[in-house]
């Protein structure tokens, strides 16, 4: 019972470094985001999830991208699939089409920007947000 209870508080460890790495993204430190990106899937990889593992790859895709270039990020993502040949997730499909998107808009094409674009719109789910007006 104590062994669990040990590897689920370490699991929750990992999946506050997730939790952790897109905060900071969003408060625009780019360093700290992929520090804990990187301390989820290096160091809490044996108790994670792919799912969490993904979503940490998908975290510094569009991290690489902003800071070492579209070639960068488009290398961890082939690595990726590598290590995942499987993956169906929302998060990498998402990367993926993000760092197209910037790219896309960096070349100053905007049709497939725009195309782009609405793939992303295509993955979101219906049910993960709220109609306000239904409320």
């Amino acid at each position: 019972m104590q062994a669990s209870s040990a590897a689920e508080v370490e699991r929750l460890a990992g999946s506050a470094h997730l939790l952790q790495s897109a905060a900071w993204e969003l408060r625009g430190s780019r360093q700290l985001s992929q520090a804990h990106a990187l301390a989820c899937l290096d160091v809490y990889a044996d108790v994670s999830s792919a799912e969490e593992q993904c979503t940490a790859l998908a975290q510094l895709a569009t991290s690489l991208a902003a800071t070492h270039g579209y070639a960068a990020a488009e290398q961890l993502l082939a690595a990726t699939d590598e290590r995942f040949p499987r993956a169906q997730s929302r998060q990498l499909a998402a990367a993926r089409l993000a760092v197209a998107h910037d790219r896309a808009l960096r070349c100053h094409d905007l049709h497939a920007a725009s195309d782009l674009a609405a793939q992303m719109a295509a993955l979101a789910s219906p049910t993960d947000a709220v109609d306000i007006a239904l409320r």
